[in-house]
Parts: C-alpha cells; structure tokens; sequence
C-alpha cells in the first residue's frame, strides 16, 4: 500500500516537474527506470533547489 501510495504522489510531482522543465530534461526523466530511482530523486532535487526553493534564503 505505501509503495503505490508513494507512487501516486511521485507521478502527481513528476506531472507538474515535467510541466516546468525544458522537453529534453522531462525525457530524461521520463526514461530512468525504476534501478536509477535516486538518480532520478537527485535530479528533482537539485531542480527544486534551483527553481522552487526562495532565493533570498
């Protein structure tokens, strides 16, 4: 139940990153597969640090 849980949420967020980010970066994201997992996580991480995250802070 918590992994499709996670999994509900995860292509909730993905559906609004790929929506922001350029076409070739949601391909990217949208070709890892299951193995590149924390590939994947860092990748969204490093662009909610950059875009989301307030800049003053």
């Amino acid at each position: 139940m918590k992994i499709i849980f996670t999994d509900v949420i995860e292509a909730q967020f993905l559906r609004i990153f790929i929506a922001r980010v350029s076409p070739f970066t949601a391909l990217t994201i949208g070709n890892m597969r299951r193995e590149c997992y924390k590939e994947r996580q860092s990748i969204i991480e490093k662009y909610f640090q950059m875009r989301v995250l307030p800049k003053g802070t």
